[in-house]
């Protein structure tokens, strides 16, 4: 599997395309839906989008990729209610795309998507792992982590979280919602939220 990071917007949100055998899944389309299509080939199939939560700055360019390429969107089952409430995401559109509400492990095509819930920066909050590859969203970044302060947020559901966290395997690489790509071991090291 091969990853395209893209960091979009006005809040330098990463969104991912992830490519196998010509297939492709895009993590989080957060702004600019032009970019992110204009970096998938017409040849490649996209299979979905995955959310790892229902902020603003991980959603605004959902609905255009969703018209674009009429794929189905996966997101926690907990981020429910964040994601259909302004007051809550942040978000002044209206989501028209379908929602698919997850909870467990799935698969798109060729990939294997393991799920992570991991609540903290909101109450639905997750990860995606594919292969070594972990997509975390606002949950971990490199050095630090996402904010408890927004609505759903909560200091011991993260701290939950980050002791999940300790428990992966140190040699998958981070893939975070802000900032760049690093891999759990270095942040296992270095990020002092996970001492």
């Amino acid at each position: 599997m091969v990853v395209k990071q893209l960091t979009l917007g006005a809040m330098a949100s990463n969104c991912y395309i992830a490519r196998k055998n010509n297939q492709v899944i895009i993590i989080d389309p957060g702004d600019m839906p032009k970019t992110i299509i204009e970096n998938i080939k017409q040849s490649e199939k996209v299979l979905g989008v995955l959310l790892t939560h229902g902020h603003f700055d991980h959603i605004q360019a959902l609905d255009a990729v969703v018209e674009k390429y009429q794929c189905p969107v996966f997101i926690s089952e907990q981020e429910k209610d964040l994601i259909n409430n302004p007051r809550l995401s942040f978000y002044d559109g209206v989501i028209n795309s379908k929602l698919t509400y997850i909870n467990d492990n799935f698969k798109l095509g060729d990939f294997e998507i393991k799920v992570h819930h991991t609540p903290g920066h909101t109450k639905g909050s997750v990860m995606y792992q594919i292969e070594d590859h972990l997509f975390t969203g606002d949950t971990l970044f490199d050095s630090s982590i996402g904010r408890v302060d927004f609505p759903t947020g909560d200091i011991n559901e993260m701290q939950k979280s980050l002791d999940y966290i300790k428990t992966l395997d140190p040699d998958l690489f981070v893939y975070p919602g802000h900032n760049r790509i690093t891999t759990l071991k270095r942040q296992l090291a270095i990020n002092p939220y996970l001492k």
